[in-house]
């Protein structure tokens, strides 16, 4: 016995999902957002003043979360950095170095921390070049005169 098996023409298909009525302008595909309710775009592409400041809001405390992670992982991926040796700069170089490799931190951040040794050996160099000139001063000053109170010329 075989039974035909009809569809019944009386149930309404099921209704789609509202969608955002705009465009990802990155692909150019429809946006597949869900809209706001009273509203045919989405949280991303409302255009309503309110919606847009809570967004404007929202990007800069995710981006201020993002900030602190850095600067966690940062503090975590180097050590403490004595800038006042040539000794120190090395190993914070060295350490800098380890951590590029290690994938840590990233080249940027690399580079600002080798521009801060730079000018800190500077600094270094310069505090070297003022003792070496006050002890010369000083072997000047310390030098016997001749007798009679006349200079000698060299």
């Amino acid at each position: 016995m075989c039974i035909d098996h009809q569809l019944d023409s009386s149930a309404a298909p099921e209704p789609q999902p509202r969608r955002c009525s705009s465009v990802v302008q990155a692909t150019g595909q429809p946006c597949e957002a869900a809209p706001l309710t009273g509203s045919d775009r989405c949280w991303q592409h409302s255009e309503n003043v309110d919606v847009a400041e809570r967004r404007h809001l929202a990007r800069v405390a995710g981006g201020m979360r993002k900030s602190k992670a850095l600067k966690a992982a940062l503090a975590h991926a180097l050590p403490p950095a004595d800038l006042a040796t040539a000794q120190g700069i090395r190993a914070m170089l060295q350490s800098t170095a380890d951590a590029v490799r290690a994938g840590q931190i990233s080249p940027s951040v690399a580079n600002a921390l080798s521009q801060l040794a730079s000018v800190s050996l500077r600094l270094v160099e310069l505090t070297l070049d003022v003792q070496e000139l006050e002890l010369t001063r000083q072997v000047i000053q310390d030098e016997p005169r001749p007798v009679g109170g006349r200079d000698v010329i060299r």
